[in-house]
């Protein structure tokens, strides 16, 4: 089903009494349409859809818990001297694809999440 901006289709849905009451309920309290209600909840909703449940955020951050004391810590020059090992060892593939040395990412570079303009952190 094709869509435009200000395209709008009929649509027929069958909701519960408790649903109705509430659609009823916000229609009125918000001085707006049923369909503009039920347009901003199924938006509302769309946004959200990507969003962690509190389980799998509680679920995530148990096991980052678990398995970032096991992140080996080490100087940035042991680093720099193995990734220099590295390159040493094949000069071929360092040669056609630089390695780059591990530096912070400018803010403005940071990777962009859907609906993260919703403060959403959505999957990458």
């Amino acid at each position: 089903m094709a869509s435009s901006i200000g395209t709008t289709f009929k649509a027929t849905f069958t909701f519960d009494e408790i649903t109705i009451r509430r659609l009823d309920e916000a229609a009125a309290r918000l001085a707006r349409p049923k369909s503009q209600i039920v347009r901003d909840a199924v938006t509302e909703y769309f946004f959200r859809m990507d969003r962690l449940s509190d389980r799998e955020r509680e679920s995530m951050l148990r096991a980052f818990d678990e398995l970032a004391p096991q992140i080996p810590t080490r100087a940035r020059a042991e680093l720099d001297r193995e990734l220099q090992a590295v390159r040493t060892a094949r000069p071929l593939e360092a040669a056609e694809k630089p390695v780059t040395t591990l530096a912070p990412r400018p803010a403005d570079d940071r990777p962009r999440y859907f609906g993260a303009d919703r403060g959403s952190f959505g999957r990458a």
